[in-house]
């Protein structure tokens, strides 16, 4: 029996993770949840570490293969726990979301639903992240959500060396897929207005600026803007070794390089 785990950002309860679990089961696969206490959106990879971390199991479900836990943490801390004490073994697949708001372009380096599969992919467990470009997803959105991952899961061979970022249109009005890059930056010059919720504390409001409106058709905004599902392979590489001759040429002798 396959074995999958589920986490995501916006919280154990939400709609999206419940979608996946009932998929999962009617599929024979055993299902673990280890998923926030609350939401965690915007945590990208963060984890705790000043504080210990409360873990509640489920107790309502007697289903032997069904396992739920909530995080007092983030997301990555939900990956974290999941793989180092909750599960006896790692499982074949995690999965991530279904997330309420698309998750693409730079906003994927804020994002709790994307971190949380590439934690799993670095510890060489095949993930995706899937996510519906709209923030109140109705059931017409999480069946197509299912339907997507069904083809996905279908046909991949479940393949470590990436993760899968799944973003489902709003509206789907093209054909059912498109494989795309990341798009660039979704508001030009952006510039966030904090508010005074109180004396001692500020809340992010919305980030005001020029929306870029326009984006190429092999982008994954592109895709979505055309009603597509877009498809975007991950990994988690923040080098930029192409750059490292011209480096040496500025620091000629001036650093140790072999």
């Amino acid at each position: 029996m396959k074995h999958v785990l589920l986490v995501n950002d916006d919280g154990i309860h939400s709609q999206g993770i419940h979608a996946l679990s009932e998929y999962f089961l009617e599929k024979g696969w055993q299902v673990s949840v280890v998923a926030p206490a609350d939401n965690q959106s915007g945590k990208a990879f963060s984890i705790t570490i000043a504080e210990p971390v409360k873990i509640t199991a489920n107790t309502d479900n007697h289903m032997a293969d069904f396992k739920r836990w909530s995080v007092h943490g983030t997301p990555v801390d939900c990956v974290k726990l999941a793989l180092y004490e909750l599960l006896p073994t790692y499982p074949d697949l995690v999965v991530s979301g279904i997330n309420a708001g698309a998750n693409t372009g730079f906003n994927i380096q804020y994002s709790g639903t994307v971190a949380a599969a590439l934690e799993a992919q670095a510890h060489g467990i095949p993930a995706l992240a899937l996510s519906i470009d709209e923030y109140i997803p109705n059931e017409e959105h999480y069946v197509h959500s299912i339907e997507v991952l069904d083809w996905i899961l279908t046909h991949w061979d479940l393949d470590t060396q990436f993760v899968l970022n799944i973003n489902i249109p709003s509206k789907q009005t093209g054909s059912p897929s498109e494989f795309s890059r990341i798009t660039s930056r979704l508001i030009h010059k952006p510039n966030g207005k904090y508010h005074e919720v109180s004396k001692s504390k500020h809340q992010l409001g919305e980030v005001e600026g020029t929306f870029n409106s326009e984006h190429p058709e092999d982008t994954d905004v592109g895709a979505l803007s055309r009603g597509l599902v877009s498809i975007t392979p991950l990994k988690l590489s923040y080098d930029a070794v192409h750059e490292n001759d011209q480096l040496r040429e500025l620091f000629k002798g001036k650093i140790n390089d072999k």
